[in-house]
């Protein structure tokens, strides 16, 4: 038999890898339309008619198009569809439509699977929970300081140059005010855990009381008829004791990575970035007003005052602006006051009376729950006369359990 050519041999390879780099530029391609898709979506939505402006600026023939782009848009994707056929399109438009899922939940799970830390799993739960629980106060406090901002660096008219200022200056102290009492309140994430573990406890046990005809019976006295129910309410609550003594065991070693410093960080990160941009626009607002309010060299814009609110923030000064008494040198005290606030409060409470309030509410957080496991076990010893999980794990690996892997994956995670 004839060994095969170097050439065919390359062939044979050339036309294997050719599928996989098209299909790998046509999955960048995909990115790259998705991002700009959702970018214009949001931008129009929420912050200008930017295809309007383009085409009046350079396409002024072709504004029938604007007018007409969700008809025209749905035509050609329909075309596409029909005439291709392709299964990889159809994935590939459902792709581009639920890009922000995509992204914002789906991405992040992949990404601590593919990992392997539950450690990570841990920080990103907390993340998510702090943000929803506390949904309704950030949606208000940012879209009124969006609003407020805006105003500021668009806006002429004097009223709504100082309503939108003030405004600034009032939600920023809002912030800090909440997020110093925050230090001293109980951690929400905390206090779901505690309450899920709990509940599922009591709903557990109520669903798998042992009826009269088992219960107190050891399982070589239990009516075949009835070993069904034996082994799926006893596997059911040795799993919930598994799961409870493992997620107390993962969170106490969270605690200790100090991975949750992080959030601290963060929290600090952004009140800086809202603190700067908020007096930038407080401050160019002010000499909106009234170019008397600042003693500048040159003419200046909105960039300049943000560099100048900065620099107070640090204080520090720039030659290319300076306030005058004694409104504009008033903001530039209160700016000093909110840096002597971020730096003193939150170096000192967030670093340290946070911390220590943390890790008390976390390790109460973990003891609750692992007590949930442990009073599991004294029901399957009450109950099934079980007296301990190894001897439970016995039986239910002689009667062949269907949920037995499940509890051995915990049971060695445990050890």
């Amino acid at each position: 038999m004839n060994a095969d050519s170097p050439r065919d041999t390359a062939v044979a390879g050339a036309s294997n890898t050719s599928p996989t780099l098209l299909r790998k530029f046509v999955i960048l391609l995909r990115e790259l339309l998705a991002f700009f898709v959702w970018s214009y979506v949001f931008v129009k939505l929420f912050v200008y008619d930017v295809d309007i402006l383009v085409v009046q600026k350079f396409f002024p023939n072709l504004y029938w198009i604007v007018e007409y782009k969700l008809f025209i848009f749905l035509g050609i994707v329909a075309v596409c569809l029909f005439v291709l056929r392709s299964k990889k399109l159809i994935g590939d438009t459902l792709y581009v439509i639920f890009y922000p899922f995509i992204l914002l939940l789906f991405r992040p799970i992949v990404f601590i699977l593919r990992r392997r830390s539950w450690l990570l799993a841990i920080a990103v739960s907390n993340a998510f929970v702090s943000f929803f629980r506390s949904f309704r106060y950030n949606f208000i406090v940012v879209s009124l300081y969006l609003i407020a901002f805006t105003v500021s660096i668009s806006a002429d008219q004097a009223l709504w140059l100082w309503l939108s200022g003030g405004a600034l200056v009032l939600l920023l102290l809002v912030t800090y005010v909440s997020r110093v009492v925050a230090v001293f309140r109980p951690q929400a994430t905390f206090q779901l855990y505690t309450k899920m573990f709990s509940s599922v406890r009591k709903s557990v046990q109520e669903s798998n009381k042992a009826n009269d005809a088992i219960r107190g019976l050891p399982v070589a006295r239990v009516d075949p008829r009835d070993l069904e129910k034996w082994v799926g309410s006893v596997q059911l609550t040795v799993l919930f004791n598994r799961v409870s003594l493992f997620v107390g065991k993962k969170l106490r070693e969270y605690q200790e990575s100090g991975l949750h410093i992080v959030s601290s960080i963060v929290i600090t990160m952004v009140l800086l970035v809202l603190t700067v941009f908020g007096f930038s626009a407080a401050n160019f607002a002010l000499y909106k007003i009234d170019h008397s309010y600042f003693l500048t060299q040159t003419e200046v814009g909105y960039f300049n005052f943000l560099y100048y609110s900065f620099n107070q923030l640090v204080f520090d000064t720039i030659p290319e602006i300076q306030a005058l008494p004694k409104i504009a040198q008033g903001l530039v005290i209160i700016e000093r006051l909110f840096a002597l606030l971020l730096v003193g409060v939150f170096g000192s409470l967030l670093v340290s009376t946070r911390m220590e309030r943390y890790k008390k509410q976390l390790t109460e957080t973990i003891d609750r729950i692992e007590a949930d496991g442990r009073e599991m076990e004294l029901f399957i010893a009450d109950q099934y006369q079980l007296q301990s999980i190894d001897e439970a794990l016995r039986e239910l690996d002689r009667l062949r359990a269907g949920m037995l892997r499940l509890i051995y994956f915990f049971t060695e995670a445990l050890r």
